[in-house]
């Protein structure tokens, strides 16, 4: 007499499906390896709650690890989730995956599983944050105006640009943990080119009040 409710999916491989090559930076551009603390957007088709669901800090600064019955794990680690939905999910890959070559990863989804699927993973793989469905930086001018093509950075001022994916930083940033002072400086070394030429980088560490976001302040080649 029990009753037993099961979720049907319609998918022998569980509840949607992941693949590989519709996992990219959710700071735009196309898809490939993944580095720790990067956020990522994870595209496909009703794998996830049907209606998008965003994430809030908790008392203490986090990113929950579930978010609207789903959770993402990185060789079994959750990862921090920014938000969820049928068709997209961002998510921070867990600095537990540094030091390895490739990671495995899966969706639960009120605990059905899909497939799983194996990213490779780098130091590190930045990218500008750019507006939607263009190449344009989200970037700041020095005065604090949101740069455009319409209100340009005059040379010799400093502008600021945001990125992910450039591997973690010294002292070390926690998964999912809000960046507040002291602000973890990017380890490996840094460079910008604007316009190709070499451009001074006078700050390059966590993005403050942010989660898987650095900040690069660097100075408009031209003017002294």
């Amino acid at each position: 007499g029990q009753v037993v409710v099961l979720e049907m999916t319609g998918d022998p491989l569980g509840f949607g499906s992941l693949d590989a090559d519709l996992v990219a930076s959710a700071a735009g551009g196309p898809t490939g390896p993944v580095a720790p603390g990067e956020i990522v957007t994870f595209y496909g088709f009703l794998f996830g709650p049907p209606a998008d669901v965003g994430a809030a800090l908790d008392a203490s600064g986090n990113l929950p690890a579930s978010l609207g019955n789903l959770q993402v794990l990185f060789d079994g680690v959750p990862a921090p989730l920014f938000s969820v939905g049928p068709y997209e999910i961002t998510a921070q890959v867990p600095y537990a995956v540094q030091n390895k070559t490739a990671t495995i990863v899966q969706l639960l989804y009120k605990q059905v599983p899909t497939n799983t699927i194996s990213l490779t993973v780098v130091e590190s793989a930045p990218r500008i944050v750019t507006r939607l469905a263009s190449n344009e930086a989200r970037a700041l001018n020095q005065d604090g105006s949101v740069n455009s093509f319409s209100n340009p950075a005059p040379a010799g001022s400093i502008i600021a640009l945001f990125a992910t994916g450039c591997g973690q930083s010294s002292p070390a940033s926690v998964s999912g943990r809000v960046a507040t002072a002291p602000y973890g400086l990017i380890s490996m070394p840094v460079a910008v080119t604007i316009g190709g030429v070499s451009a001074e980088v006078q700050y390059a560490a966590e993005a403050p009040a942010s989660v898987g976001l650095e900040q690069l302040n660097v100075r408009v080649p031209g003017v002294a």
